[in-house]
C-alpha cells in the first residue's frame, strides 16, 4: 500500500523529499514511495548539518558557492552573487572562519579533485 503524501512537496533531493506540514514545519522523508512527479526545487542535502557559530556558517556558505563548478559565461554571475552574499555580513565576523571553512570543505569526501583545486586558489 502506498505511503500517504504528508503535505505539499517543497523540494526533491537525491536521498530525500521535503514536505510542508504547516506554516512553520517541514518533514524530510528519506524513503520515497508514491510521491507524485512534479516540478519542484532541488534541495541541498543537509544530512551533516550541526549547530555551530554563525561566522563559520557564513564562511562555509561562501566557500561552497564560490567553489561551484560554473564556467563562462555564467561564472561572473556566481562571483557577483558570492560577493553580494558576503557583503551582507561584517568581514571581521566571517573572515576569521574562512580558513576553517576552506579546510572543512577540502576534507569533505564528496568534494572532487577539481573543486578541491578551485578551493586552493579561492580568493574572497
Amino acid at each position: 500500500m502506498p505511503e500517504p503524501v504528508p503535505g505539499r512537496l517543497l523540494a526533491r533531493g537525491a536521498g530525500a523529499d521535503v514536505f510542508a506540514i504547516d506554516e512553520m514545519r517541514v518533514l524530510r522523508r528519506y524513503r520515497r514511495r508514491a510521491v507524485p512527479e512534479r516540478e519542484v526545487a532541488i534541495m541541498i542535502d543537509r544530512a551533516n548539518a550541526a549547530r555551530g557559530n554563525a561566522p563559520l556558517d557564513e564562511a562555509l556558505t561562501a566557500v561552497v558557492l564560490a567553489g561551484a563548478p560554473v564556467g563562462p559565461p555564467l561564472s561572473w554571475l556566481r562571483d557577483r552573487f558570492v560577493h553580494a552574499f558576503v557583503g551582507e555580513f561584517a568581514p571581521a565576523e566571517w573572515r576569521v572562519s574562512l580558513e576553517r571553512a576552506l579546510a572543512y570543505r577540502r576534507a569533505d569526501g564528496n568534494v572532487g579533485d577539481k573543486e578541491r583545486d578551485r578551493l586552493t586558489k579561492l580568493r574572497l
